[in-house]
């Protein structure tokens, strides 16, 4: 009689042990198996971005200290209104001009997006650009081929301006040669990040 028992005990415990404990056990090892190659595909891209940071970080160095002065000047990490109104004060000045009226803002993202732009697109073009706009107006009084020399010498200068409005009024005349008031509107751009 104990013959015919055994095997279903041993059957009966081994259906037992595989349901309350192999089965868990199992399904426990795999949960740690896949949280372990999260863990690894982390690690790997942590040391990708280490790489890519190294790499970069010697393209940077390469740089002549000049050259990363004047990526800094043509595109500032903040707005620096007062030294772009100082840069173009000095413009001015060497093409006998003087600079009045001066205005400023920074410009939010509803007011530079299209009207008809829905607000998924919004939102995609405030995460792509790692810039911000920025608006300048001011007033400049001289002779025509003074505003014609300061306009090449402000094309020229390092920092990045898009004149977006000009126009003029007469001033005074004198003998020689008439004064116009030239009225700019220009956007230049810093860097948000």
């Amino acid at each position: 009689m104990f013959r015919s028992i055994f095997p279903g005990f041993l059957i009966i415990v081994s259906v037992g042990m595989f349901i309350f404990f192999t089965n868990p056990t199992y399904k426990e090892v795999n949960a740690l198996s896949l949280e372990v190659d999260s863990f690894n595909e982390a690690l790997n891209n942590s040391k990708e971005l280490q790489e890519r940071r190294n790499e970069l970080a010697d393209k940077y160095s390469s740089f002549l200290p000049s050259d990363i002065t004047k990526l800094e000047k043509m595109l500032p990490n903040n707005v620096d209104n007062i030294r772009l109104i100082i840069e173009i004060q000095n413009i001015a000045s060497q093409h006998s001009l003087s600079l009045k009226n001066v205005e400023y803002n920074t410009i939010s993202k509803e007011q530079e997006t299209p009207e008809g732009t829905s607000s998924k697109n919004r939102a995609n073009i405030e995460k792509e650009e790692d810039y911000s706009p920025f608006m300048l107006s001011f007033s400049v009084s001289g002779s025509y081929n003074s505003f014609l020399d300061f306009l090449k010498d402000l094309d020229r200068n390092l920092r990045i301006v898009d004149i977006t409005s000009i126009s003029f009024s007469s001033g005074s005349s004198n003998t020689t040669d008439a004064i116009y008031d030239f009225n700019f509107e220009i956007r230049t751009y810093w860097l948000k990040k």
